[in-house]
């Protein structure tokens, strides 16, 4: 796990601190479990609730920092290839 905190002045750690503590590598996510089937709570590719997937990795190229660590590529059982965040794939 990441273990750079950043403090604001009243002593709250910052949202930005908070996300970057909750993204982990592929590697990282050793505790956490994958969920038995692909899951969203957005619109887009909600149709895919319910099927089973396969990650493929991390996406690193192409996004924002911020956000690396917290985004996949997946396989889902009908062999569509979708990125995922961590929350629609992990529990």
């Amino acid at each position: 796990m990441r273990e750079h905190i950043f403090v604001s002045n009243n002593g709250l750690i910052c949202q930005m601190a908070e996300r970057m503590i909750n993204m982990l590598t592929v590697n990282e996510r050793e505790g956490y479990k994958l969920r038995e089937s692909f899951w969203t709570p957005y619109e887009q590719y909600q149709e895919h609730n319910g099927k089973n997937f396969e990650v493929l990795g991390e996406v690193t190229e192409g996004i924002d920092e911020e956000i690396k660590g917290d985004l996949f590529k997946i396989r889902l059982e009908d062999g569509t290839e979708i990125q995922a965040w961590s929350e629609e794939i992990y529990q």
